[in-house]
């Protein structure tokens, strides 16, 4: 039985599509299905790759919205992600994250350790660490090294 997978990605992280990869070779392997998650905060703008654009507010736009920049990730993965696999929220990125979850019955969430910072914060309690303590599925972190991150 396959299970639902959340990836929260920063499409702007300079690891996005080292994480969308890694997960995508882990979904393959498992058999499980990937979906991927992109929060802005509220007023804020998407960016990838040099092209920037304000983040839509009605759902419709929204799906658009998401399907141009699946279209925009998959010029830079080997395996293209499908249609309807990226979506797009506006908010607090917890908040918004546990929403997912919630709304969509994800079963694992994939979070990438960009850096030691992201990784103090997860032991120390911030922001990171109160979404893995109070995610209502399991969360995996992917260590700096799958991601090709130096220390």
């Amino acid at each position: 039985m396959s299970r639902k997978i959340l990836v929260a990605v920063d499409l702007d992280a300079p690891f996005a599509i080292a994480l969308i990869e890694h997960a995508q070779r882990f979904a393959a392997v498992m058999g499980d299905r990937l979906a991927l998650l992109h929060v802005v905060e509220r007023g804020g703008r998407i960016a990838f790759r040099g092209a920037v654009a304000e983040l839509p507010t009605d759902p419709a736009t929204l799906i658009e919205a998401a399907e141009g920049w699946r279209e925009r990730l998959n010029e830079q993965l080997e395996t293209p992600i499908a249609p309807g696999q990226l979506r797009l929220r506006g908010g607090s990125i917890n908040e918004q994250i546990g929403a997912e979850i919630e709304e969509q019955g994800f079963e694992l969430l994939i979070l990438g350790g960009e850096s030691r910072h992201t990784l103090a914060l997860f032991f120390d309690g911030g922001g990171t660490a109160r979404l893995a303590r109070h995610a209502p599925c399991d969360v995996l972190v992917v260590a700096r090294n799958k991601l090709g991150i130096e220390d």
